[in-house]
């Protein structure tokens, strides 16, 4: 009789040892734009068995909320799944999430901050969080995500792994409206451009004004269009001095102009 009474308590400590044991991963609670039905939890299977979630509670604003279930309702062992405000709304933000959605009521997470946590069957308090803007995704697009058993904004990973994801920061560049349309490029933005870009030189540095060059190259093709011009000047003048020349020979003392003849054109051999 004693045997069968251990065998009992054996029995119990190993059913309670194996039950399951959920926990908030990850918190959507301040999206970009309007936050009404698109705020979203995950969940992940941290027990050794497969559980079933939907008999569990969302507890938040002092209230517990029911999960209701989507499809497939039990969670196995490492698995993650979401608990929406809206299903619609959920699907329509990340059409490519493939897990098990589960629905849920809450009216909405305060942006500043919160305290939320599951609730078992029996009502005991499970993964209770308290959580702060100043930890990250405050409208920034991330969401707030245990890493290494700390809190910390990424980019979000509905029903995935989460990973640490830094926010990049792009340069910034602004186009003017002037007819020269520079691109005006901040100091560290130009810095990182002439480090990653431009060749080394070492002892010499070459300074190449455009502008003078493209001046030179206009001055020059000028000069080669205008010596044609110059030349065809030239034999013009040339040819009408030699003429007046001519002329004024065959004038008499008198001034009369002489009637040009044969006799007076002389043939050189």
């Amino acid at each position: 009789m004693i045997r069968i009474k251990y065998l009992i308590i054996i029995m119990l400590f190993t059913a309670v040892s194996v039950s399951a044991d959920f926990e908030i991963s990850e918190i959507m609670y301040d999206l970009d734009g309007t936050d009404t039905n698109r705020e979203w939890i995950e969940v992940k299977n941290n027990g050794s068995e497969t559980e079933d979630l939907s008999n569990w509670y969302l507890f938040s604003d002092n209230t517990k909320h029911t999960i209701t279930t989507v499809g497939l309702a039990s969670i196995s062992s490492g698995e993650y799944v979401v608990i929406v405000q809206n299903i619609s709304q959920f699907k329509s933000d990340w059409p490519n999430y493939q897990g098990l959605i589960f629905d849920s009521s809450w009216t909405g997470f305060k942006n500043s901050g919160d305290s939320i946590s599951l609730k078992d069957p029996d009502l005991n308090i499970e993964s209770p969080i308290n959580f702060s803007s100043n930890q990250g995704g405050s409208g920034d697009g991330y969401s707030i995500q245990k890493i290494n058993g700390n809190w910390v904004g990424s980019e979000p990973t509905p029903g995935k792994e989460n990973v640490f994801t830094k926010k990049v920061i792009a340069p910034i560049i602004s186009v003017s409206t002037e007819k020269s349309k520079d691109k005006q490029i901040d100091k560290d933005s130009i810095d990182e451009i002439k480090g990653s870009i431009l060749p080394e030189i070492e002892n010499e540095r070459e300074i190449i004004n455009l502008n003078e060059i493209k001046t030179s190259e206009m001055k020059n093709e000028k000069l080669v269009s205008f010596y044609p011009y110059t030349g065809l000047v030239i034999v013009i003048g040339m040819g009408i001095t030699a003429f007046l020349i001519f002329k004024k020979r065959f004038k008499n003392e008198e001034g009369i102009e002489k009637k040009l003849t044969a006799k007076d054109i002389k043939i050189i051999e």
